[in-house]
């Protein structure tokens, strides 16, 4: 059996740019959303509460809500960025789902392939100097030929 990866996995990175008002805005706006525990118990499907794990907002579509409307811009110049220098595709991809993922000093955070999303992009507010801020990942799709 071989395995032969139809698409391959790309990844891009991005710097955008918010001031630090905005960013002070953003926190505000997160601060008032509830949060759940990301990961379920595989035993029982039941979210796991662990205050060394990440969590999700409840929200999912933060970036139609009006307190944030002022990102829209610089994160759809770094996904037009991704979509016509790195694929070079021929199409305006849209953002769809929009959630804050909070994540503890030190602690990782991993890309989230969603299974109805060709992309999925990570958007870090807190980032060393000569860091990106937006990484974006294009799903990768195996065959298995027997």
């Amino acid at each position: 059996m071989d395995i032969i990866r139809f698409f391959p996995s790309v990844l891009a990175a991005t710097p955008v740019k918010i001031s630090k008002a905005n960013k002070k805005n953003i926190y505000n706006f997160a601060k008032t959303l509830e949060f759940m525990p990301l990961y379920k118990n595989v035993n029982d499907d039941k979210f796991i509460k662990d205050k060394n794990k990440s969590e999700v907002s409840k929200l999912n579509k933060v970036l139609k809500e009006d307190k944030l409307s002022f990102i829209n811009g610089p994160l759809q110049m770094g996904l037009d960025h991704f979509n016509n220098q790195v694929m070079n595709w021929d199409c305006k991809p849209i953002i769809v789902n929009s959630w804050f993922h909070k994540i503890k000093p030190n602690q990782e955070s991993e890309i989230i392939n969603q299974s109805n999303s060709l992309l999925t992009g990570i958007l870090f507010l807190d980032v060393e100097d000569k860091h990106p801020s937006l990484i974006l990942k294009k799903k990768c799709l195996d065959l298995t030929l027997m």
